[in-house]
């Protein structure tokens, strides 16, 4: 599994092509890709940056994906632990729908963009 620094740029990648720089600092983001500059919070930190630059781009190539709150199936020692994990499933016309699990909707949504990319069938994230 990709860190969230190299999920980042694959994903600006995805959706600018061949980046000519990217620079990430805490949460925030820098992307240079051709004459579009783009100063940003990081994708995997922002939702609001995802459905800003990702979201279109999805929506054009005929990607659904839809983010919920699911109860996680584990039972945590610590009662302080949330037991809530955010999913997002994705499907393209009539393929089966695919699910991912993440501790936030914004690094739910890129999981599921990082399977699109690598154009994985399966939710084993």
């Amino acid at each position: 599994m990709r860190s969230e620094a190299e999920l980042n740029k694959l994903i600006a990648e995805w959706r600018w092509g061949e980046l000519d720089s990217f620079l990430e600092e805490d949460s925030d983001m820098y992307i240079k890709a051709g004459l579009e500059m783009v100063l940003d919070h990081a994708f995997t930190a922002s939702l609001d940056s995802c459905f800003r630059h990702l979201v279109p781009k999805l929506q054009d190539e005929n990607w659904k994906i839809r983010i919920s709150l699911k109860p996680s199936a584990c039972i945590p020692a610590d009662p302080q632990v949330n037991l809530h994990r955010w999913e997002s499933q994705y499907t393209r016309q009539n393929q089966p729908s695919i699910s991912i699990h993440a501790e936030t909707p914004a690094l739910a949504l890129c999981r599921a963009i990082e399977k699109l990319i690598d154009g994985g069938t399966d939710g084993s994230h």
